[in-house]
């Protein structure tokens, strides 16, 4: 299912941490957007399709934490706002 997907939404307060760990597992093989969300609410889903349908991108530092950043350059300024929240 997650190999036919464009990306792939994880309710983080409906699913296990080993389930949303595998899932992101296999969204970074298969080149897939993983895209975590706070509840599996209506308005975070879509707050989540607002994010991915204008080009915004989760990814995951190093240090296991996740930053935020912006496909298009108009939305620098807010990605800059949103990471210093994270």
């Amino acid at each position: 299912l997650v190999a036919h997907a464009d990306a792939v939404f994880v309710p983080m307060d409906n699913v296990s941490h080993h389930s949303a760990l595998e899932a992101k597992k296999l969204c970074k093989q298969l080149q897939r957007q993983f895209i975590p969300m706070k509840s599996c609410g209506v308005a975070s889903f879509t707050n989540a399709l607002t994010l991915l349908a204008v080009g915004w991108h989760l990814d995951e530092e190093d240090d296991g934490g996740i930053e935020i950043t912006a496909t298009y350059p108009i939305q620098q300024w807010l990605t800059n706002y949103l990471n210093q929240g994270i």
